[in-house]
């Protein structure tokens, strides 16, 4: 879900790009099936290029506290 966030942002016009987060439904409207208690924070620093971070936050299995990250740098095209 991380990669995915990260491929929306790439095709997002440079302008529009900005911070936010998806809960279960914002997941859920993008067509995917949320994991257990899934979060995903979208930081975006920067002027040029933007540092954009994407942070993935779930529940395991095991009910333990998880998280991935993915970050890249975005210049206006």
């Amino acid at each position: 879900h991380a990669q995915f966030a990260m491929e929306e942002i790439k095709n997002t016009d440079f302008a529009s790009i900005a911070s936010q987060t998806w809960d279960n439904a914002t997941i859920i409207s993008k067509g995917l099936v949320p994991l257990d208690n899934e979060s995903i924070i979208i930081t975006v620093t920067g002027t040029e290029p933007l540092d954009v971070l994407v942070t993935l936050n779930w529940k395991d299995r095991g009910l333990r506290n998880r998280t991935t990250a993915l970050e890249t740098l975005i210049t206006e095209p």
